[in-house]
Order: structure tokens, then sequence, then C-alpha cells
């Protein structure tokens, strides 16, 4: 490496949202030993999977699958938490909101205290 500097790191907080209802690392380390499987079909409240599914690949307007992996509560947001209002968080990309949210739980699992990061 010449004459880099290493710093060494560590990962001291950790945070996640996934498929199958998993909203942390623990419950995510609970469902690898299981051996959970947490891609489903389609949920029918997401669009009717019958309109949309054709086994041809390539046509347009079709999917080749029947199946996905889907998080759950993505509304579920506290806008107010994040001083924002009802209406930015509602046009907000629904990423960003998970973003926000589990940026502030990896700080939190890390024992840290998130005014220390200001600025």
């Amino acid at each position: 490496m010449g004459d880099a500097l290493v710093t060494p790191i560590a990962l001291i907080g950790m945070a996640c949202r996934l498929p199958g209802g998993i909203s942390s690392p623990e419950k995510l380390w609970e469902a690898l030993l299981r051996g959970d499987d947490l891609v489903t079909e389609i949920p029918a409240d997401h669009w009717d999977v019958d309109e949309f599914y054709d086994p041809e690949p390539g046509v347009p307007g079709k999917s080749v699958t029947r199946y996905g992996g889907f998080l759950d509560d993505i509304w579920g947001f506290d806008a107010s938490f994040f001083g924002l209002r009802t209406h930015e968080a509602t046009y907000m990309d629904p990423n960003h909101r998970l973003l926000m949210e589990t940026s502030w739980e990896a700080i939190e699992h890390a024992g840290l205290d998130p005014r220390s990061l200001f600025g």
C-alpha cells in the first residue's frame, strides 16, 4: 500500500428494513437462522398480478415474475420527529424516509447522542 495511511474503523450501529417484516438487525439474524424465504408472491394490495404477469419475456407492460421482496408499512413515517411538515413527507421519496429512519436508528443502536453529530 506504499505510504497510504490506513485508519481502522468499527461499525458500532446498525439498522435495516427488509422484506418479511424485518425491522432490525436482530430480526434479520433470527430470519437467517430460521432459513426464512423473504421473497413472496406480489401482495394483492400492490397490484393485480394476473393483469401484469406474462411468463413470456419482453412483453411490453408485463412482468415475468409473480414474486418479489416487499417492505411493510413504508408509509408509517413520523414527519414531525424529523422536523418535516406532513405535506413534505407525503411527497418525499419513500426511500428517503426509510433512509432517515434507519440512519436515526443506527445512531441510537451505536449508543451515540444525536446532538453530538450536529454541525
